[in-house]
């Protein structure tokens, strides 16, 4: 004889209950849902607060800082302008209008011919006056040279396109070599333009 077997399962309680009671159970369970998310909601928004307010108090310290590292100390902030951004960013030049005497200084540069940026490896401002630079010597393309210690080879760190001919250096806190008979513009106390002609063998020396 064969013998079945039959499972009792447990039906679920919402099959359990009627029609009435199933619609009076749903809303309370919607109720106690949103009660959770506005709690949990409050909960973060009150830890966000907390974790802001520390922030907060060093806020005016942290303005100085960026500050400090656009604007050396000592330096007047640009008086606005045409080139406010940009005399900014030269302050390091420590000149008044900064970005019009870079300009200046360049006019003299073909808009066919290279400008070259020379500096010292371990100058912590190099790179962005490099790029300000790049930016104001526009349409001339613009490259950079790194020169370490001596004895230490230039390393380049922005070449022109092969075959552009270089018009002028730009030596950037450093002094541009004895032996140069060209004529040459000091645009402040860190920063010299140098013409470069045909006759200009010494420019060998900083091109990697």
């Amino acid at each position: 004889m064969a013998v079945s077997m039959i499972k009792e399962r447990t039906a679920h309680p919402l099959i359990m209950q009627g029609p009435s009671e199933i619609l009076e159970t749903a809303p309370r369970h919607r109720s106690q849902t949103r009660r959770i998310i506005w709690g949990l909601m409050l909960f973060l928004l009150g830890l966000g607060l907390l974790r802001l307010g520390p922030l907060k108090s060093r806020w005016p310290k942290l303005v100085r800082q960026a500050r400090h590292l656009i604007q050396p100390q000592g330096m007047a902030a640009s008086a606005g302008g045409r080139y406010a951004t940009t005399d900014t960013y030269l302050s390091v030049l420590q000149i008044p209008h900064p970005s019009e005497a870079v300009l200046a200084a360049l006019t003299d540069v073909p808009a066919n011919e290279a400008i070259l940026f020379v500096g010292p490896s371990q100058e912590p401002s190099f790179g962005l006056t490099y790029q300000v630079i790049s930016y104001l010597s526009w349409p001339r393309p613009a490259g950079a040279v790194e020169c370490g210690q001596s004895g230490q080879p230039p390393v380049w760190v922005s070449r022109p396109r092969e075959g552009t001919k270089i018009g002028a250096l730009l030596f950037y806190r450093l002094n541009p070599p004895a032996q140069i008979k060209e004529s040459r513009k000091t645009i402040g106390p860190h920063l010299t333009l140098v013409p470069v002609s045909e006759q200009s063998e010494w420019i060998s020396s900083y091109l990697p």
